[in-house]
C-alpha cells in the first residue's frame, strides 16, 4: 500500500507494508481517494460525508496515473 500525507502530519498507525510521501498542505482538500482493481473510492469529507465509489476500467486507470504523478513529486 502507497498513502500520499499531508506534510506535517504525525501518524498515529504506521505499518510496516505501507510506504509514506509527504506533500505540501496545499495540496489536500476535503475528498479523497482509494484505488483497487478497477474501482475508485471517492470519500467527500463533510456533513453529512458522502462516498462515491466507480467501477470502470478506465476511470481507475486515469486516478492512477494522477496518483502516480503525485507520488513521483512527493518527498519520504
Amino acid at each position: 500500500e502507497r498513502i500520499l500525507v499531508k506534510k506535517g502530519t504525525e501518524l498515529q498507525h504506521i505499518e510496516k507494508t505501507t510506504t509514506y510521501k509527504y506533500l505540501p498542505e496545499e495540496s489536500f482538500g476535503n475528498v479523497t481517494f482509494q484505488l483497487y482493481s478497477d474501482k475508485v473510492a471517492i470519500l467527500l469529507w463533510g456533513t453529512p460525508h458522502h462516498l462515491i465509489i466507480i467501477q470502470n476500467k478506465e476511470v481507475a486507470q486515469s486516478y492512477k496515473k494522477q496518483f502516480e504523478i503525485m507520488w513521483n513529486t512527493a518527498k519520504v
